[in-house]
């Protein structure tokens, strides 16, 4: 039987682990989750063991009273689990035939998006048929609430309801952000960028950079180039600092550069539209531009894509 409570524990804290990292449920939540997974594993273990004993794979305990727990445990865990099955079933078909209804932002309404797109070859007008769908749908959720409510169903009229009124906002919210698309939809980043970016050299030293780059323009971070003036990553004022004196001098950028993974870049000739929604420009600022070959040829901030957004306007 401690084999058992091992295997109950293992998974109990993989699924802590999947939970607080991957999930990003924080701390109780992760707890409660692996406290869940935990009993169904024994539950399922006691089930395995009791069909084990009934078909005489192995042998049952000696002892009346333990042969009469397990048995009444499989039974209890066999009845909970088929009960617990049929509301999961249940919420599980209807999450996915709802998801399916043709209401932008919901996979059906994607579906739907889509298909307009290949029709016509305008993401933009696609997305906007798609949404203007959602709301419409949405519209009828909340009338449906509202009959449901008028015929004394109060609970139900309202969660229909509630419904409708979060799919009307993401829909509009979608539709919303393709006006703001649609009118720089035609643009690219190297039409906004800044052509002449201040990058600082791999092999210099750290005391030149601090010199030259970092107490000059008194910015935070520098793009890094190498002779051929591929973009490598970034070098931090912190980090630079943080070098002692007597070393600066035979210290290179190239030690404390934070490599790029493709978080600081985008291609010079991308849509700009496709920096509305990006993480890095919201978190970093600004986003370096390279060529095809990986060159840096500009810097694109939020404020340019801002005023370029106010310029269509």
């Amino acid at each position: 039987m401690i084999i058992f409570w091992i295997f109950t524990l293992f998974v109990g804290s993989s699924a802590f682990a999947f939970a607080l990292i991957y999930l990003q449920l924080g701390i109780g939540w992760s707890l409660a989750y692996a406290l869940v997974a935990m009993l169904l594993c024994r539950g399922i273990l006691s089930m395995a063991r009791r069909w084990l004993i009934v078909r005489e794979r192995i042998t049952p305990e000696t002892d009346t009273m333990t042969r009469t727990v397990e048995t009444n445990r499989a039974i209890f865990w066999r009845r909970a689990l088929f009960v617990g099955a049929i509301p999961a079933t249940f919420f599980a078909v209807m999450y996915f035939v709802f998801n399916l209804l043709p209401a932008f932002p919901m996979d059906g309404g994607r579906i739907v998006r889509a298909l307009a797109w290949w029709r016509t070859g305008d993401r933009n007008s696609a997305t906007r048929f798609a949404a203007n769908l959602g709301r419409v749908f949405a519209y009828i959720f909340i009338g449906g609430g509202l009959v449901l409510i008028a015929s004394g169903d109060t609970f139900g009229g309202i969660w229909l309801a509630l419904i409708g009124f979060v799919i009307n906002s993401s829909a509009r919210a979608a539709s919303m952000q393709t006006k703001l698309t649609g009118r720089i939809s035609e643009l690219r980043v190297s039409d906004v960028m800044d052509r002449e970016p201040v990058a600082i050299p791999d092999q210099l030293s750290v005391e030149q950079a601090l010199d030259e780059y970092f107490l000059r323009y008194r910015w935070p971070w520098f793009p890094v180039v190498d002779a051929a003036h591929r973009f490598l990553g970034l070098v931090v004022r912190d980090k630079a600092d943080e070098v002692p004196e007597t070393s600066r001098t035979t210290s290179h950028v190239s030690d404390l550069l934070e490599r790029d993974d493709g978080t600081f870049q985008v291609r010079d000739d991308a849509p700009l539209d496709s920096l509305l929604s990006s993480r890095a420009l919201r978190r970093f600022g600004a986003l370096m531009a390279v060529d095809a070959d990986g060159r840096l040829s500009g810097v694109i901030t939020a404020e340019q894509v801002g005023r370029a957004l106010r310029d269509r306007s």
